[in-house]
């Protein structure tokens, strides 16, 4: 099933073996560079603020993991610890 619209002068055209670009039928309408910049703006900030985010609660989780690892086992399970 073939759903590109071509004209169909070019595709019974001889020399369209298959290998001719043909226009695109669906234009694009340009959006204004101000506006294409503040969505790229937006993306990189919302980005960058759930990684800011992200990191100011995982760093200090894992410093805290890493510094009370030894201790953790006996904190949490006295029992097998000997305790």
């Amino acid at each position: 099933m073939d759903t590109t619209q071509h004209n169909t002068a070019e595709r019974n055209a001889p020399e369209a073996d298959g290998l001719t670009i043909f226009d695109d039928v669906h234009e694009v309408r340009d959006e204004p560079v101000a506006f294409v910049g503040l969505q790229l703006m937006a993306v990189v900030l919302s980005y960058s603020f759930a990684l800011g985010v992200l990191v100011i609660i995982l760093v200090p989780v894992v410093l805290a993991l890493t510094l009370f690892w030894p201790y953790l086992p006996g904190m949490l399970f006295p029992e097998l610890a000997g305790l």
